[in-house]
């Protein structure tokens, strides 16, 4: 356990856990995380962390409780604190602290088999790797990024900014407004996991990227939406880090011949919740964000249509073939953010009852069901939320693999067994299903971080067993994609460490987002000392 002592700082921390802040935030308390869980004798172990203070710096006095450094000074080592430009570094390694932190008892009394409130710092750390634009003089907790696609546009009109879709270089709109409403929606419900954790401002700061980036998509007096930027062909031929991209990056748009309600209408989802939760944060800024999202909805209401289908140069890539899902989404986060009860008539409207193959890019049918049950209380909507989770239940349909991987599809079979999880959680915050819930989404994320035949984490940087070649061409030049989950085993629980391997190697925003805020929900939990039991493995 490592004890930092800094006058008047707050911190930011990597590759460790803050335990507490004591003395008016002078002293805190570190502890190694679930990446430093299993230190062998001789071995080393990195803590990082900023303090951060006004005026002059102070001195800063590290001890390493229960260990002597090998200079025998009896545990304390003392630096006096530079600049940011020059931090001070330990001319050495600690001693490592060599026991693996059980996450039970404690400040919560519930108990982690693995700790999810690590693998969701990891997770926001994949997301700040897939930023496109200009990212110098932002915070930037992934050294090996740098400016890329800040020319992105079209006639002039600035479309840097967003994320990459996966180990690519495209901005699709549809899978990316998929992801940015699941991270929204699990941040709104359980931010007080992500405020144990110290990431709540960095959980803003990084939901704002996508958001100012569909901001910029959408032009409201022009009526046109831009809904990618690049052409997949292209992007696929490439193989470099995104720094030193130079080919063609053509930008595809809506505009009143050419409607897109399900990307149109995903977005306004996205922005209508970002928007809710902005009220805490920056009044201003939600009243962009809702702004925005109103007009958009307006348009992909009037001008309804499938993307692919109206835009044909767009249906290589994420295809679809409705848009009643993402308008019922939409509609009912606009009735969230505006209480105006022409948007839950709509939502309504746009409901279908169907069980969904799954919740994904191309299908929110069970999060529209989910938010009219928050909303209404109604018991059919229950009753559909029900409905989806347990036919995802070992026994009612859908295949597992040996060890317990609910297995929807092989490309990507780990996006959707996060995303099962993430509803069965989200359900039961809301209401429905309880710690039956729970543990099955807890047996699905605990295969995920290691309960599986290989004993490895599929999430990059999560302990000490994980995937070293992803599929993702800027990380593949001798860097380490922290918190991305590549796209998982196969039928038999089959996997090979292969970058070329894309369907079982690659990673992806969509791939990350239900694995995140369940994670993040899991945490809820266990902060709140509610979290049941750890189902057992099966492997």
């Amino acid at each position: 356990m490592l004890k930092i002592y800094i006058e008047g700082a707050h911190t930011k921390t990597w590759n460790a856990n803050i335990v507490s802040k004591l003395n008016g935030n002078t002293d805190f308390v570190l502890t190694n995380n679930a990446g430093n869980a299993h230190i062998q004798g001789g071995q080393s172990v990195d803590f990082a962390f900023n303090g951060f203070v006004a005026g002059n710096p102070p001195t800063c006095t590290i001890s390493l409780e229960g260990q002597t450094p090998s200079g025998g000074n009896g545990g304390t080592v003392s630096h006096t604190t530079q600049s940011p430009n020059n931090p001070a570094v330990s001319s050495g390694p600690l001693n490592p602290v060599t026991h693996a932190p059980s996450h039970q008892g404690g400040a919560h009394g519930a108990h982690m088999k693995h700790d999810y409130g690590e693998a969701l710092k990891l997770s926001m750390l994949f997301y700040y790797a897939q930023r496109s634009g200009r990212i110098s003089g932002t915070f930037n907790p992934v050294p090996w990024r740098g400016d890329s696609a800040v020319n992105d546009g079209d006639s002039g009109h600035d479309l840097s900014g967003g994320w990459y879709d996966a180990g690519d270089h495209v901005k699709f709109n549809l899978p990316l407004s998929q992801s940015v409403h699941a991270l929204v929606y699990g941040f709104e419900r359980f931010m007080d996991g992500y405020d144990a954790l110290g990431k709540k401002d960095e959980m803003f700061d990084m939901l704002k990227w996508p958001l100012d980036y569909f901001m910029k998509c959408w032009i409201p007096d022009q009526q046109i939406y831009y809904f990618q930027v690049g052409d997949g062909h292209q992007d696929h031929a490439y193989w470099g880090p995104p720094e030193n991209m130079h080919m063609w990056r053509p930008a595809l748009k809506l505009d009143a011949g050419h409607g897109g309600s399900d990307v149109a209408g995903g977005t306004v989802a996205a922005l209508a919740s970002a928007a809710v939760i902005w009220k805490q944060k920056d009044a201003g800024y939600s009243t962009r964000l809702l702004s925005a999202a109103k007009s958009l909805y307006d348009f992909a209401n009037t001008h309804r249509g499938v993307y692919t289908q109206t835009v044909p140069a767009s249906k290589d890539f994420y295809g679809s073939d409705n848009y009643r899902d993402e308008m019922c989404t939409a509609a009912a986060e606009l009735y969230r953010a505006t209480k105006d009860a022409k948007y839950l008539n709509d939502a309504k409207g746009f409901y279908q009852a169907d069980v969904p193959w799954s919740y994904n890019w191309g299908d929110k049918t069970v999060m529209c069901q989910l938010l009219l049950f928050e909303i209404t209380k109604e018991a059919k909507y229950r009753q559909n939320v029900e409905a989806f989770v347990t036919s995802w239940l070992p026994g009612n349909g859908v295949p597992y693999t040996p060890c317990g991987l609910v297995f929807r599809n092989e490309w990507g079979a780990n996006r959707y067994a996060g995303n099962g999880a993430f509803i069965a959680v989200a359900a039961a915050v809301a209401g429905i299903g309880g710690d039956s819930y729970l543990k099955w989404a807890m047996t699905q994320m605990n295969y995920m971080l290691g309960d599986n035949n290989y004993h490895m984490s599929y999430e990059i940087g999560f302990g000490n067993n994980y995937p070293r070649h992803p599929h993702h061409r800027g990380a593949s030049f001798g860097h380490e994609l922290k918190g991305g989950l590549v796209g998982g085993p196969g039928q038999h629980d089959d996997y090979v460490d292969k970058q070329d391997d894309y369907v079982k190697n690659e990673v992806a925003c969509d791939y990350n987002a239900g694995f995140h805020s369940a994670a993040a929900g899991l945490y809820h939990f266990y902060v709140n000392n509610r979290l049941p039991p750890s189902p057992p493995s099966k492997c």
